[in-house]
């Protein structure tokens, strides 16, 4: 399992009239969040999304830490007793393109 995409940290850049930017480095976009200007509620939406958007990479490596622990110290009885492992499998596929 493996992150391809930009490397981590990504944070919100300074918002434009238009948008939330998450940036990686200094050159790379790694996301734009649009809104209409003036509109309070679609401003706060973007940047809320920014903000989770921001924190994708050190959420995935986490989440991926914390399946291996489930795995390491639960062996069977994980998916008996921790029915959040199982969706935390699916979400570390979704985020990483596979099915």
């Amino acid at each position: 399992m493996g992150f391809k995409g930009t490397p981590a940290p990504w944070r919100l850049a300074t918002m434009g009239p238009n948008g939330c930017p998450v940036v990686g480095d200094r050159t790379t976009m790694v996301a734009m969040l649009t809104h209409t200007v003036n509109e309070e509620r679609q401003v706060l939406e973007a940047m809320s999304n920014a903000y989770l958007i921001s924190a994708a990479p050190e959420l995935l490596e986490s989440l991926i830490t914390l399946v291996a622990q489930v795995e390491l110290f639960y062996s069977k009885e994980k998916d008996d007793f921790l029915p959040e492992y199982k969706t935390a499998k699916l979400a570390i596929a979704k985020a990483l393109g596979k099915p």
